[in-house]
């Protein structure tokens, strides 16, 4: 195997250009009593007053030597590699010492055990973030539910006395009741009421189309309390009028898939006082089935 190592990256490695220097005196063969490399490192001992065992890690560069320089990497790590890089030919491929195969079994073994650690720290944090999710999600389930409720009063009372008293208050009364909807995180079911809003006296026939579309919210709230009784296609539908969001993967495992040439035949805009709704309604070319 060919050994690609240039004296760039050798440079890079140094601490200091001081060291760079020192290296390259130690980057020829005779410098070194024992050198060789495999697949895995490069390795060597390096002659002086005292031999230095040099060994590098050829996936990442890292090194080790046996020398008490403070300096990472040390001319002597930087010096083989200076030779491997330069004359690759005065490195021959050989057997791994057991020293050099003892420091890459330690060096597995702890990048192993980092990836364990990182492994059970983002499962620990996943677990935390579900656990959050799950109790933020109960507290809005509570908040659309007594957002619910209050409205179901209110629509009691408002039937109770009569529609005439909305000539006089609307659109305010509308708007009062969204805003309560928006604060219990029903926004969807706010842009209804909103909308309710600009009905009275828009014709002689205004307190039947009133009365209709308050039966279709009763209607809904009806629904939304026996949720758990709907089929799961009509489950989503409900939420999704009521404000919640659908997630993709709920989308894609439970919604009904069609393919075909899809046409926008109608879209809606409608803004509340946090959230932007634009609803496009759509329908097949081939099939002519509708979509929302």
């Amino acid at each position: 195997m060919q050994l690609t190592l240039t004296t760039q990256q050798v440079e890079a490695l140094a601490p200091d250009r001081a060291s760079i220097g020192k290296a390259k005196k130690l980057a020829e063969p005779v410098h070194w009593r024992v050198i060789g490399r495999s697949e895995r490192a490069l390795w060597g001992q390096c002659r002086g007053s005292t031999d230095y065992d040099v060994q590098v890690d050829l996936s990442d560069l890292k090194s080790k030597c046996s020398c008490p320089s403070r300096k990472r990497p040390c001319k002597h790590v930087l010096g083989i590699l200076f030779l491997a890089a330069q004359k690759p030919k005065s490195v021959p491929t050989n057997d791994e010492p057991e020293l050099v195969r003892e420091w890459l079994g330690r060096r597995a073994a702890a990048a192993a055990a980092k990836a364990t650690t990182r492994a059970a720290k983002a499962a620990g944090k996943k677990t935390v973030d579900r656990e959050a999710q799950a109790k933020r999600a109960e507290k809005r389930a509570e908040r659309v539910a007594d957002g619910l409720k209050q409205l179901d009063r209110w629509l009691r009372d408002l039937v109770r006395v009569g529609l005439a008293t909305v000539e006089e208050t609307s659109p305010g009364i509308f708007e009062e009741q969204a805003r309560r909807l928006v604060d219990a995180q029903a926004s969807g079911l706010a842009g209804w009421v909103r909308r309710l809003g600009t009905i009275p006296l828009s014709g002689p026939d205004w307190p039947d189309r009133l009365l209709g579309q308050l039966g279709r919210i009763a209607l809904l709230l009806r629904a939304y309390r026996r949720l758990d009784e709907l089929p799961a296609d009509l489950q989503l539908e409900v939420r999704s009028i009521i404000g919640w969001s659908v997630p993709k993967e709920q989308v894609l495992s439970d919604g009904e898939r069609r393919q075909d040439r899809w046409q926008v035949f109608a879209q809606e805009l409608t803004e509340d006082d946090r959230l932007r709704v634009q609803r496009s309604w759509l329908i097949g070319k081939e099939s002519g089935a509708r979509a929302l």
